[in-house]
């Protein structure tokens, strides 16, 4: 059955063995009571991460500050370390990079390390501390390397179709004006597969799965192709 705020077993900071820098510390510090989820300790870098003041954070469960599709991993793990004192993040003692869930909605992309605490109360209770560092700013730095990355090789592909068609459409025109028809006809022919490579290529990299096929341009400007029976 769900507590209420009131019916949570009364503690200190310094009896969980909390000091006086809690407060002051710049990550996010999280207590609160396995058992119920009510969250016992709350300093402001917690009230600047998530939005909710001390005052509000001791009437949220611990599972509010998670998104709805990680809530259940969450009442998992948490009632595993109720039940046995241990948990496999709690375990590991390292850091994990998920989200969480501010105030007004929006989710907060967070580095999380939990630590148990040994000081249980006399009926049961068990306790656990989490740390949160915001990563919104490094998210948002490898975000924008990613697209400075694309944007890159973006340009590096386009600067390579253009090359392989001014490249190989001279080696055609200088092939047809000394005469030498199949070489021209062979160069056309070679550049289009390498175009046609080119583009699979860049259609690939957005997601399109139908690249472009041989006839596919006649085909939709059909105004801008002539043939011999056009010129006759």
């Amino acid at each position: 059955m769900q507590t209420s705020a009131s019916d949570e077993p009364e503690i200190t900071l310094e009896q969980l063995g909390i000091g006086r820098l809690f407060q002051h510390v710049r990550d996010a510090i999280v207590v609160a009571n396995a058992r119920t989820e009510r969250i016992v300790a709350w300093n402001s870098s917690a009230e600047t991460l998530f939005g909710y003041s001390e005052e509000e954070a001791r009437a949220v469960l611990l599972h509010e500050l998670v998104p709805e599709n990680l809530r259940t991993l969450h009442r998992t793990g948490i009632a595993r370390f109720q039940e046995t004192g241990s948990g496999n993040l709690i375990d590991s003692g390292t850091a994990v990079e998920l989200m969480g869930l501010h105030k007004d909605g929006h989710e907060v992309p967070v580095e999380l390390t939990l630590t148990a605490i040994p000081e249980t109360t006399e009926d049961g209770h068990r306790f656990v501390l989490a740390i949160l560092r915001d990563i919104s700013d490094r998210k948002a730095a490898e975000v924008a390397a990613l697209e400075l990355r694309d944007a890159q090789l973006r340009q590096q592909q386009a600067l390579e179709l253009n090359d392989t068609i001014v490249q190989g459409l001279t080696v055609a025109k200088m092939s047809l004006e000394a005469g030498r028809v199949d070489k021209g006809i062979e160069a056309v022919s070679a550049t289009l597969e390498r175009v046609k490579a080119l583009v699979g290529q860049l259609l690939a990299q957005i997601g399109t799965e139908s690249p472009l096929q041989a006839g596919d341009l006649v085909r939709k400007h059909p105004a801008n192709v002539t043939t011999e029976e056009d010129q006759l």
